[in-house]
């Protein structure tokens, strides 16, 4: 019986303390390494999902704390919920692939709180090291479009970027993402010039990436994130840095009105009201988690399959229930979070969310996906969150015991 439980005890210190990092590290970063998104999930379910289903099995104590969360039992609630609206989706829908996704959503944040089990510091290496990856890559990527277009250096389309991406949108929430969490994790340090140029010129190579993409969206979310980040430390370094960005930002758009007006607003207003008419059709229940939308604009003839934005997607799927309970889950999150701030967890995790919800108010339509870039201003900060809230209840375990 020792031994078995010797044994137990080494398992899980092998795979929480360095399986699950390097899990981590190729879910956040292998969609740069690799050519397809079929090679990029496999090595996601093999490095960490498969880990953390193993420490689910034998190591209890996280689920009995998890469990006495209310923010876990509201994901619960919404995942059940997702799972439940099977029953009355498109008959085409592949329901079981559907529960996968459920699962895979759910065993992330588990493996983020194992992760913060060992230490909330092996967290943030991972973010930062995969921080230097994505600005690496911005910069290879910014000496490709030269070598692209010469002279013409800001003329050709927007910039994607390696591996995996395919989409300048899709590629600027990663890389926004990346942005908010150098930000943060610059305002958490004390001040030293040689880690904070180092810093400064990650920050410049994944915003500048962000820039090229042409994407207009991630910028009004990352302004809305410097303005956050301003009057939560109310300082003057941090008004001179917010400024100084939010500056830079403005002389963007001032040289580049002609392209982002002309571009209008991608007949989101018309994609909108027509979203909201099939909504109103089965608002509580919705039509079912998995089903495609079918947008058809008669003024254009043309058919959409985006609403354009995440909550309208959510408000589609799976109603009104459905979506009550995912801004419960959000609210109760947030909640903590602020209540947990001196944790650079939770600063994280609300300034990615923050992040995420402004650039989901205007794109996407499902979230509950297999690992994509969308995972990165949903699951991301959520799991970061549910990672902060396990740290602090145990904490105050340990002071009670």
């Amino acid at each position: 019986m020792v031994i078995d439980k010797l044994n137990v005890n080494i398992i899980n210190t092998l795979l929480s303390s360095y399986v699950l990092p390097i899990g981590l590290f190729f879910t956040l970063t292998g969609i740069l390494y690799f050519p397809s998104m079929s090679a990029y999930h496999t090595q996601c379910y093999i490095f960490f999902m498969l880990p953390v289903l193993v420490l689910f099995f034998l190591d209890r104590d996280v689920w009995e704390s998890l469990w006495s969360s209310l923010s876990f039992k509201l994901l619960l609630f919404f995942l059940f919920f997702c799972a439940v609206s099977l029953l009355w989706n498109d008959a085409s829908v592949l329901d079981f692939r559907q529960i996968k996704r459920l699962l895979l959503v759910l065993l992330f944040i588990i493996g983020m709180v194992y992760l913060a089990k060992t230490g909330e510091d092996r967290i943030i290496k991972v973010l930062l090291l995969s921080a230097f990856s994505f600005a690496f890559a911005a910069f290879y990527s910014f000496y490709e479009l030269y070598q692209l277009y010469y002279s013409k250096f800001y003329e050709g389309i927007g910039i994607i970027g390696a591996g995996s991406l395919s989409n300048p949108l899709l590629s600027s929430h990663i890389y926004g993402t990346m942005a908010v969490f150098i930000m943060v994790y610059f305002f958490s340090l004390e001040r030293n010039w040689k880690k904070d140029l180092l810093l400064f010129i990650l920050f410049a190579c994944l915003l500048g990436f962000v820039v090229l993409t042409k994407a207009r969206t991630p910028l009004v979310a990352l302004s809305g994130v410097f303005l956050y980040l301003l009057w939560k430390r109310q300082n003057k370094f941090v008004l001179y840095v917010v400024l100084s960005v939010l500056c830079l930002l403005t002389v963007f758009f001032v040289i580049n009105y002609d392209m982002l007006i002309e571009r209008g607003l991608s007949f989101r207003p018309q994609i909108w009201s027509v979203v909201l008419g099939e909504i109103s059709t089965n608002p509580l229940l919705g039509f079912g988690f998995g089903t495609e939308v079918n947008i058809y604009i008669e003024e254009i003839q043309a058919n959409f399959s985006d609403t354009h934005s995440l909550y309208l997607g959510l408000l589609y799927n799976i109603g009104i229930i459905g979506f009550v309970a995912w801004i419960g889950l959000n609210i109760s999150l947030i909640l903590k979070g602020l209540k947990n701030s001196h944790s650079i967890l939770a600063q994280v995790g609300l300034s990615i969310l923050l992040y995420g919800m402004l650039a989901g108010l205007t794109e996407g339509t499902n979230f509950i996906t297999r690992p994509k870039e969308v995972w990165f201003l949903v699951w991301l900060p959520v799991a970061l969150l549910f990672a902060s809230d396990y740290k602090q209840m145990e904490s105050i375990r340990e002071v009670k015991a």
